[in-house]
């Protein structure tokens, strides 16, 4: 996608977890929090991604002033008397909204798509959707794990928004015509994981153990950042370049402190270049977080 047309959104999991699988450094502290919102709204940075489930997340970004950012959130699991489903749905994001300090937000996912697929699938999107109603969210949507869900999910329910992980390791919204999909019925994209929660951007010795049955996958990576010149950052950022026929709508950046971000701005218009056929096909073992057993 080129980012000349594509905006970046902030992912806000570092706001409230010590998150990735490469995390040294902790969560951003308070400082770093003020001086990471002050740099995105100088560069155009307006939509925030945060969960229920980002441990303090919510609350810490609720101590700023949001309204220059478009706010999207995830309801996290739910359960109980399927007469209550529509309800708690309803609780969460009044919830959200009250840490958040905030009256209304952009859009609400479904944080795990195979809810959906679930006994409470349509009482969880008749919750959303009623919050969609009253003005509490401008849109409703999922984020999705397996890009196989997206076609079934979107032939059960009315949905504005689907979030979906997208890297050089794992292209299967790519291949599963997901990307495709969504663009031809109108829904709208966010991607999520163009680093692969770090590991694109890790050294060998910052790279936990259970990676190094792919080692020839990272000596793939690093011959082919070294022939064009690239650093891990615009390397990720190339591929993503890449898919701008796709009409994807947000590039959703994780990190680790102000430096990344401020590496990820500056290297946002990285030139798309072909990439090596290795990587079409990865183990799911690597480039699937869900199915990591370390």
């Amino acid at each position: 996608m080129d980012l000349y047309d594509v905006k970046l959104a902030l992912g806000a999991a570092q706001f409230g977890l010590v998150y990735g699988v490469t995390n040294q450094t902790g969560m951003v502290s308070d400082e770093e929090m003020k001086l990471v919102l002050k740099l995105a709204k100088e560069h155009n940075i307006r939509t925030i991604d945060t969960a229920f489930s980002y441990g303090k997340s919510e609350k810490r970004l609720g101590n700023f002033d949001l309204e220059p950012f478009e706010i999207i959130t995830k309801i996290p699991n739910v359960n109980g008397d399927l007469s209550k489903i529509e309800g708690n749905i309803i609780k969460f994001i009044l919830k959200s909204l009250e840490r958040l300090n905030l009256k209304k937000v952009e859009a609400v996912l479904v944080h795990k798509s195979e809810l959906l697929f679930s006994s409470i699938g349509n009482e969880i999107m008749k919750g959303l959707t009623r919050a969609k109603e009253e003005g509490l969210c401008k849109r409703v949507g999922v984020s999705v794990y397996d890009p196989d869900h997206i076609r079934s999910i979107s032939d059960n329910f009315s949905i504005d928004l689907i979030q979906a992980p997208l890297n050089i390791l794992d292209q299967r919204i790519i291949h599963s015509g997901g990307l495709k999909y969504c663009k031809d019925n109108k829904i709208s994209v966010h991607i999520r994981s163009i680093f692969l929660q770090g590991l694109l951007l890790s050294s060998p010795d910052s790279r936990p153990v259970y990676f190094d049955r792919w080692n020839h996958i990272w000596d793939i990576w690093k011959n082919w950042l070294d022939e064009n010149c690239f650093t891990p950052v615009q390397g990720a950022l190339s591929f993503v370049n890449g898919c701008s026929s796709f009409g994807i709508e947000r590039v959703v950046i994780g990190f680790q402190n102000m430096n990344q971000i401020i590496e990820i701005i500056d290297n946002k218009d990285t030139k798309a270049v072909n990439f090596p056929e290795e990587f079409l096909h990865i183990d799911q073992a690597l480039s699937n977080p869900t199915k990591w057993k370390m």
